[in-house]
Protein backbone atom coordinates (compact mmCIF):
# COMPACT_ATOMS: atom_id res chain seq x y z
CA UNK A 1 0.00 0.00 0.00
CA UNK A 2 1.46 3.32 -1.03
CA UNK A 3 0.72 6.63 0.61
CA UNK A 4 -0.22 9.71 -1.33
CA UNK A 5 1.58 12.97 -0.72
CA UNK A 6 -1.59 14.31 0.90
CA UNK A 7 -1.73 11.39 3.34
CA UNK A 8 1.91 11.93 4.25
CA UNK A 9 1.27 15.63 4.88
CA UNK A 10 -1.71 14.79 7.12
CA UNK A 11 0.36 12.24 9.02
CA UNK A 12 3.24 14.67 9.55
CA UNK A 13 0.93 17.50 10.61
CA UNK A 14 -0.87 15.21 13.06
CA UNK A 15 2.42 13.99 14.50
CA UNK A 16 3.73 17.53 14.86
CA UNK A 17 0.57 18.95 16.39
CA UNK A 18 -0.15 15.87 18.49
CA UNK A 19 -3.91 15.78 18.15
CA UNK A 20 -6.01 14.82 15.15
CA UNK A 21 -8.59 17.52 15.85
CA UNK A 22 -5.94 20.21 16.01
CA UNK A 23 -4.35 18.86 12.84
CA UNK A 24 -7.72 18.98 11.09
CA UNK A 25 -8.18 22.60 12.14
CA UNK A 26 -4.66 23.41 11.00
CA UNK A 27 -5.23 21.74 7.63
CA UNK A 28 -8.73 23.23 7.26
CA UNK A 29 -10.45 19.85 6.97
CA UNK A 30 -13.34 18.38 8.91
CA UNK A 31 -11.74 15.00 9.57
CA UNK A 32 -8.81 12.84 8.54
Amino acid sequence: MSLTLRQVRYFVATAEIGQISQAAIHLNISRL
